[in-house]
This record gives structure tokens, sequence and C-alpha cells, in this order.
């Protein structure tokens, strides 16, 4: 079982979704993200509102990005915080999402143009409240 992140900030949709034998998945779609991923595209500039992707999404063992810090149950005292995780092998960008309860990213949401941390602005829950990371991360391998 796996699960990933697949889309932008805008409004994308996946079409058809297909196993080869090798139990490669491959998702079809549109997407209206102007932040998309598109390294290896054949056309990595959007001209128009609107554009299709088509992504393999290889059977391999999958590893995730993990965590560094700050470690979990960190009270946060100052701002902004630096968030770092482990580097995934392959891996040409991360999204972090950072909300308020989990599966939310009302607080942050962004990519990190391949970068393994980022510094984010919190002065707000610096008073103890709880809040969920998320990560994720993209992949590229020619077809």
């Amino acid at each position: 079982m796996m699960s990933t992140y697949l889309g932008g900030t805008g409004m994308d949709a996946a079409y058809a979704i297909a196993l080869d034998n090798f139990g490669a998945l491959y998702v079809a779609g549109g997407t209206q993200s102007f932040d998309f991923l598109s390294v290896a595209a054949l056309k990595s500039v959007k001209l128009a509102a609107a554009g299709g992707f088509i992504v393999k999404m290889p059977a391999s063992n999958v590893v995730n990005p993990v965590l560094a810090s700050p470690a979990a149950g960190t009270v946060l005292t100052t701002s902004p915080v630096t968030f770092a995780w482990s580097a995934v092998p392959g891996a040409v960008d991360y999204r972090i999402d950072i909300g308020s309860s989990a599966g939310k990213s009302d607080i942050f949401s962004g990519y990190t143009g391949g970068a393994t941390s980022i510094a984010v602005t919190l002065s707000q829950f610096l008073n103890g409240q709880t809040i969920y990371v998320e990560l994720y991360f993209a992949r590229v391998r020619p077809l």
C-alpha cells in the first residue's frame, strides 16, 4: 500500500488510473495548477489555463521523508521555525503542509524546490497549540 500527494494548488483531477505488469501505477488527468509538477516534462511551460498530465509511479519500495526537526512534542518558543527532514533518493521537490488538525494545511502549505528544510513564521502558534506537519515528495523517472 502506498500514499502520496499528486497535484498543485489549483484544480487537478485524475481521469484514468492503470497498473502495468510490473505493478507501476499510471495516472492521467488534467490540471489548472500553475505549480503542478513539471520537472522532466515534455513541455514544462504552461501556455494555457489548463493542461494534461500522465504520471508513472513505480512499484518499488517507497521511502518517505522523515521529519528530523523540530522533534515531535517540541514546544515551539521562537519564530520562524525551521522544519527539516531526511532526503528521499531521487526526489526533485518536497511539499510541506502544516495544519491545526491532521490532514489540514490551514497554517502553511508550500513547495521547497528540492530543499530538505524550510523556515516558516508561526508566531501565532507559540502558545503550546498542537500543530500537524505532513511531508510529500515528487520524484520523476522516465517512462
